[in-house]
This record gives C-alpha cells, structure tokens and sequence, in this order.
C-alpha cells in the first residue's frame, strides 16, 4: 500500500453533504486542521448521510471539515483505515458516541 497523507485528498464542508462524492473512500474529520476520527465508506455520500457521529461533528465549535481518500480498491479499505487510525490517533475514534 502506498503512502497516504491529507495533503491528498479532497476537503468540503462538513454541512455540504451534496457535494461529497458517490465513491469508495477512507475519510477524515478535522477539526481546526487537525485529524479528530477516521472511517471508512463503500459510498462516501450515503455513509455520511447516516453517520451515527454525525450531531457530535455538527457541534464542534471552530472549522469542522471533511476529507477523504478515494479507493479504487475496495478489498483494501479495511486495512487503509486501520493504516490511518494507528498514524493519526484521533481522539473521537474508539470512544462511545
């Protein structure tokens, strides 16, 4: 697997969910530039739409933002997730939301 970083991937504003692509990708939330969970979707649009997190993102004071890394591999996004979990250690993944 390649080398992934976020100067990668494409930003939108976390409310504008119609502009999110309908595309296999691993995403990133930041908040005030900075990495705060990591997930990953078969379809990036519809994902967003139902994320369970979601109200939690909305309500961050500052620039929330979201971004992504499109797959072309959907076998690997598992492993592309964990890959990015373990590297940006954000602090809303794997607590109770």
């Amino acid at each position: 697997m390649g080398k992934v970083g976020i100067a990668r991937v494409t930003l939108s504003k976390v409310l504008a969910n119609y502009l999110l692509p309908l595309v296999c990708a691993v995403y990133f939330v930041l908040h005030d530039n900075k990495v705060v969970y990591v997930g990953k979707a078969t379809v990036l649009r519809q994902r967003w739409d139902s994320h369970h997190r979601i109200k939690e993102f909305k309500n961050l004071p500052g620039e929330v933002r979201i971004a992504w890394h499109k797959s072309d591999s959907p076998e690997l996004i598992d492993e592309l997730e964990k890959s990015m979990i373990a590297c940006f250690k954000p602090s809303m993944n794997g607590s109770k939301g």
